[in-house]
């Protein structure tokens, strides 16, 4: 699914049921450039239609510390505060790991929703 990196979920009967939590993953050079391409419209059509029918949909941008250095800084963080889904920040991969490691242990499945449902 675009704008869509990562799921959890169960294999039941043979099915990939999914959890409640869809996260996209973008460092942060990749979420300043999103911001200015079309695909970031489509992406948030993508994210505002997967939250209407239940999912929460996050954003984790990767590199928190760049954040600070990069030359757009106030820019990227107005655009996170006014987004549509969440924004979450990790300071490197090994953060985003660990945090996706958490998501992954405490997902609940939502509803009958398998990953087939998102495919067509």
């Amino acid at each position: 699914v675009p704008g869509i990196d990562y799921s959890f979920g169960r294999n039941l009967n043979g099915q990939w049921r999914l959890a409640h939590v869809l996260l996209e993953r973008k460092t942060v050079f990749d979420f300043q450039a999103t911001l200015s391409c079309q695909r970031a419209e489509f992406q948030a059509r993508v994210h505002e239609k997967l939250q209407s029918v239940g999912f929460r949909v996050a954003i984790i941008v990767e590199g928190v510390n760049e954040l600070k250095q990069h030359p757009q800084q106030d820019q990227l963080l107005a655009a996170a505060y006014a987004n549509k889904v969440d924004v979450l920040t990790t300071a490197s991969l090994t953060d985003t790991a660990e945090m996706l490691a958490c998501f992954a242990a405490h997902a609940r499945l939502h509803g009958e929703w398998a990953v087939s449902a998102l495919q067509g």
